[in-house]
């Protein structure tokens, strides 16, 4: 591919959008992961749930964040302060990927015996 003065390369436009979606595939801040085969479980969050979703400096971090970790295999602890989007970051992600959520809330009353 020959560019042109002034324009970009894909992986440059991919950087530089929180979200894109393709048929078979979800890019997040150009880290891609695959959809699922069957999106339609009941642990799967409802598209249109997120459908006014705002992308934040937080969330998109956090998108890339857990998008590289889960393409590495590798797991990614989410943790911050109170209802700065951390779950619904997580869940409008899924919902794009058609990726069931299971999650555990884990806080200062938490009690390792008990689980």
């Amino acid at each position: 591919m020959v560019l042109h003065e002034g324009q970009r390369t894909t992986e440059e436009v991919l950087k530089e959008t929180p979200v894109l979606e393709t048929e078979s595939t979800v890019f997040f801040s150009g880290v891609e992961l695959p959809k699922a085969k069957d999106g339609s479980g009941n642990w799967v969050p409802r598209r249109e749930k997120y459908e006014d979703y705002i992308y934040d400096d937080v969330s998109v971090e956090l998108q890339r964040n857990f998008a590289l970790a889960f393409s590495l295999n590798q797991p990614y602890l989410v943790e911050g302060g109170t209802e700065i989007g951390k779950t619904t970051a997580v869940m409008e992600m899924c919902s794009r990927l058609g990726y069931e959520v299971h999650y555990v809330n884990l806080n200062y009353g938490t009690d390792e015996s008990k689980h």
